[in-house]
């Protein structure tokens, strides 16, 4: 599990067991959404990178 799942699954069970106020509560959503958008840039990173080696070996093989 990477580090972002793991902040956001924290921040979600920090919800369900403690009571915030609205500003609070906000304040945690805008988190796990940060979190969340930058577990995708990561992720697609990730990919675009594998992409590139992968089409630097087929380059490589014709």
């Amino acid at each position: 599990m990477t580090d972002y799942k793991k902040a956001i699954e924290i921040l979600f069970s920090m919800l369900k067991k403690f009571k915030f106020t609205k500003q609070e509560k906000d304040a945690i959503m805008t988190a796990i959404g940060t979190l969340d958008f930058g577990s995708l840039a990561r992720s697609r990173a990730t990919r675009i990178i594998k992409n590139r080696q992968d089409k630097r070996k087929r380059d490589l093989e014709i």
